[in-house]
C-alpha cells in the first residue's frame, strides 16, 4: 500500500449516489439537473453507497435515516458510516480522503467542488481530480464497442462471440432497417445510458412509430446509436473490477442479474448456484468460460483508455448464450465506468450468513409506497440471523420509516 493511501485511510472517504451521471454527461453542462423523478431516486436510495463504506467514511445525503434504520442495519452486520452533507463537512472544516461518486461527470464534480480543497495529495494525483474531455469517452458505448473489437482480435477464443456480432454504429436512421434484415432481432442503444435504460429492443421486421420517434431523438440530441444483435439469452452477467493507482487492475468478482423483457436492470443475484442460474450445461465448463473471459478482460483493460483517464470502480456487463449447441459469451456488451449494483450486491454477500442466497433488488411501485411494500414483505418473509449474520427472509436495505417511491431490499431464501 502506499504511503498516500495509508494517509488516506486516516481521513473518512466521500460517497455520493447519483446514478444519473450517464445523463449528466450526456448532457455535459455543470449546472445539469435530473428530471423530478429521477432527483426523487437519486434522493431515496441516497444512503446505498454505505456497502462500499469502511465505519469512518461518510455518505452524503440530505438528511439522515432514522435510528431504527441504523440499529437494525448494525443488528444485520453492516459496516454504518456517517451520513452527512456537503454543507456540514465544510462547516465542520473536516480533512477528508477521497471523494467517490457513484459516477463522475461535470455536474459531480460540481457538486462536490467545495470538498476538494479537504482532500489530500492521493486525491489530486488521481486522473479523476477534475473533469475533461477525455473523460466523456469512458462513458459511451462507442468506447466499449471498441474495447470489444480489439479483445476479439486479440483473444479469437471460439467461445467468445464472432466479429460480425459486434455492435454497430448508425448515424443514420435509415441504416437501421438493413442491420435489422440481417439479424432478424436487434438491440438499439443510445450512446449515454445506464441500467438498460436507453435502449429499445426489436423483435419484428420493422421500426414502428414510437422506436422511430426514440430513434430521432437520440441521434439529434447524442449523435448516434449502436446497434446490436440480440443473441438467445441464457443468463446475463457483470465482471467487476477497481482501476487502482497507476493503472492496475483488480478482480472483484462476478456478478450475475436479471433484466425485464425490456433489457432494465431489476436483481442481482446473491450466491447463485450455476446450475440454476443456466441449466443444460456443467457447472465446470460455464466457471472455465468465465475465468477465461475474466483474464482476458483484465489484460484488454490494462491496454484500455479506462486504466489512463480512469480511477474506481467499472462492471463489464455480459451476457452467455447458445449457439448450435455450445455455450458461448458476449464478453463486452458495454462498460460501466462507475460504482454499479453488480459490485453493491458482491460487497453485500460479504456481511451475509455464507450460506445466504437469494437476491439483491430495487423496489419502483407507482401504486405502492417502499415502506408499505417492505413491511408487508417482511411479515410474510421475516429476515432471519444466524451468527449474527443475516440468512433467510426479507430485509430492507434502504430506511423505511418514511414513505419513498423507491428503496433497495434482500430477498433471502
Amino acid at each position: 500500500m502506499s504511503p498516500n493511501y495509508e494517509y488516506c485511510m486516516e481521513r473518512p472517504d466521500v460517497y455520493l449516489f447519483n446514478p444519473t451521471c450517464e445523463l449528466a454527461v450526456a448532457n455535459g453542462s455543470f449546472s445539469y439537473m435530473p428530471p423530478q423523478n429521477l432527483r426523487q431516486f437519486e434522493d431515496d436510495l441516497a444512503t446505498l453507497p454505505m456497502f462500499f463504506c469502511q465505519p469512518n467514511d461518510i455518505v452524503l445525503t440530505k438528511g439522515k435515516p432514522s435510528n431504527d434504520f441504523i440499529q437494525q442495519i448494525q443488528e444485520a452486520g453492516f459496516i454504518c458510516p456517517e451520513f452527512s452533507s456537503p454543507e456540514m463537512l465544510i462547516q465542520e472544516n473536516r480533512q477528508l480522503g477521497l471523494l467517490k461518486p457513484w459516477g463522475w461527470s461535470p455536474a459531480a464534480h460540481f457538486r462536490l467542488e467545495g470538498l476538494k480543497a479537504s482532500c489530500p495529495a492521493a486525491y489530486w494525483q488521481s486522473p479523476v481530480a477534475n473533469w475533461s474531455e477525455n473523460h466523456r469517452q469512458l462513458y459511451e458505448r462507442k468506447t466499449s464497442r471498441e474495447f470489444l473489437q480489439n479483445l476479439l482480435i486479440s483473444f479469437p477464443y471460439d467461445a467468445f462471440c464472432r466479429p460480425e456480432q459486434a455492435p454497430v454504429i448508425i448515424t443514420r436512421l435509415d441504416e437501421v432497417d438493413p442491420f435489422l434484415s440481417q439479424h432478424g432481432q436487434i438491440v438499439l442503444k443510445a450512446p449515454l445510458s445506464s441500467s438498460g435504460r436507453g435502449s429499445q429492443f426489436l423483435r419484428k421486421s420493422n421500426l414502428n412509430n414510437a422506436v422511430r420517434q426514440w430513434a430521432i431523438g437520440v441521434l439529434n440530441q447524442q449523435g448516434y446509436l449502436m446497434a446490436e444483435p440480440l443473441f438467445p439469452k441464457l443468463a446475463d452477467l457483470s465482471f467487476q473490477f477497481e482501476v487502482l493507482p497507476g493503472g492496475q487492475i483488480d478482480y472483484l468478482g462476478t456478478s450475475f442479474f436479471r433484466t425485464n423483457s425490456n433489457g432494465q436492470y431489476n436483481e442481482s443475484l446473491i450466491n447463485p448456484e450455476l446450475n440454476q442460474v443456466i441449466s443444460g450445461f456443467e457447472p465446470s465448463a460455464i466457471n472455465d468460460l468465465m475465468n477465461i473471459t475474466v483474464e482476458v478482460l483484465r489484460n484488454q483493460l490494462c491496454q484500455s483508455v479506462y486504466t489512463r483517464f480512469y480511477e474506481g470502480y467499472l462492471g463489464i456487463d455480459s451476457l452467455l448464450y447458445e449457439e448450435n449447441g455450445k455455450l458461448k459469451i458476449q464478453p463486452c456488451l458495454e462498460i460501466n465506468c462507475r460504482q454499479n449494483m453488480g459490485i453493491v450486491s458482491l460487497k453485500i454477500a460479504r456481511s451475509l450468513h455464507p450460506e445466504a442466497k437469494g437476491s439483491f433488488g430495487i423496489y419502483f411501485n407507482p401504486r405502492m409506497k417502499f415502506n408499505d411494500w417492505a413491511n408487508a414483505e417482511r411479515k410474510k418473509h421475516p429476515p432471519m440471523l444466524e451468527d449474527l449474520k443475516l440468512k433467510s427472509g426479507l430485509f430492507p436495505l434502504t430506511d423505511i420509516q418514511t414513505p419513498r417511491n423507491s428503496g433497495a431490499y434482500l430477498k433471502l431464501e
